[in-house]
């Protein structure tokens, strides 16, 4: 394909303490396709107010502060082949000035990009985003999505999107993960790591009620990495008597030191888009003890690079890690194969080649 030139806006920066799952994808799917060699400006928004916060070698970054004027600032759409948007709160008016040019003038092609379409809309919208995301899918010639439960999601009576125009991207793993090594599983502790928001529903309440269970018959040490109400679930944790077989780590930079030490991932999501955190745990070659929830099973093949169970119920899970903790040549095996699957699946170089799959058939 010839050279691209791309716009896309992601929000914050993925160093920003506050950036999630969706503000990640933006900026590395970014980097990924100007790594290919296409022509990527990355529009951001600036938390702190600074105009420039980090210097990047594959494009350019072009900051704004998180104020309308700013936002609706000259930017030549019409110079872009792509423009593509994560509409986000903090993105919303640079996200409408796009959908507004590309409804008047449809001189460039427009792609969306939705990381967690809710199962249904409710009456009255939560947020002033959804009806106009709603709005954006309408318009646009394309709309990515993290996975084919989203894409079902979005095809169904709310979005009402055609399947031909939603491409299933999936989200990919920070190199750096593929630098860890293979684990010796024959040991009688172990470390049970879990890295997300803190929060019920990602299955935080079923893990610490899972973890009695667990140390019948088993030495652990569960790592809980995240933000959220820690006082909340360590409170819990007291109630169940597991506080000093805990810790949790509130936000941390360095997520490697924790997947590196790890023996077992344990994420008991009740719903999920993706599961990004399942993925970097299986790039880090570690058996996943996960859920039936949203898209993890596209992510976790069960019986093979992890074990599945019924989201809610910590009776499954503390079994389900119990069936692994006996056997170290199946956990040996599972993180295999999950490593495999991850560099299959789930890189930010596969990520890139299936968006510009997707651009040349609108491009045509």
């Amino acid at each position: 394909m010839d050279r691209l030139s791309i716009l896309l806006i992601g929000g914050f920066v993925p160093w920003y303490h506050k950036a999630g799952g969706g503000h990640i994808f933006s900026y590395k799917l970014a980097e990924a396709l100007a790594k290919k060699g296409h022509n990527v400006d990355f529009l951001v928004v600036s938390p702190t107010g600074r105009d420039k916060e980090k210097e990047v070698k594959w494009g350019n970054i072009i900051y704004s502060l998180p104020r309308f004027t700013n936002l609706l600032r000259r930017i030549n759409i019409d110079k872009y082949d792509i423009v593509q948007l994560n509409i986000l709160r903090e993105t919303l008016w640079s996200s409408l000035n796009c959908l507004l040019q590309k409804t008047l003038t449809k001189n460039h092609k427009l792609a969306i990009e939705m990381h967690a379409p809710p199962n249904r809309l409710a009456r009255f919208p939560r947020t002033i985003t959804e009806p106009i995301r709603i709005y954006a899918c309408k318009v646009a010639d394309i709309v990515f999505c993290p996975s084919e439960s989203s894409k079902r999601i979005l095809s169904g009576r709310f979005y009402n999107i055609p399947t031909s125009r939603i491409k299933v991207t999936y989200a990919g793993v920070d190199e750096k993960f593929s630098l860890l090594k293979e684990k010796d599983f024959n040991k009688d502790r172990f470390n049970l790591l879990f890295c997300g928001k803190l929060c019920d529903r990602k299955g935080v309440d079923v893990l610490l009620r899972s973890l009695p269970i667990i140390l019948r018959e088993y030495q652990v040490k569960l790592y809980v990495v995240g933000e959220g109400v820690i006082s909340k679930y360590r409170s819990l944790a007291r109630e169940l008597g597991v506080e000093k077989d805990v810790v949790f780590t509130g936000y941390v930079d360095d997520l490697l030191k924790y997947y590196s030490t790890a023996d077992l991932f344990v994420f008991p999501s009740r719903s999920e888009s993706f599961g990004l955190v399942v993925a970097e745990a299986m790039m880090s070659y570690l058996p996943v003890i996960s859920t039936w929830a949203g898209a993890i099973p596209e992510v976790v093949k069960n019986g093979e690079t992890g074990i599945l169970v019924q989201p809610g119920n910590p009776v499954a899970l503390g079994n389900a890690v119990k069936s692994l903790l006996k056997n170290p040549h199946k956990m040996k095996s599972m993180a295999g194969k999950g490593r495999r699957r991850a560099e299959k699946l789930f890189t930010w170089d596969a990520v890139a080649r299936r968006v510009l799959k997707a651009y040349r058939e609108i491009l045509v």
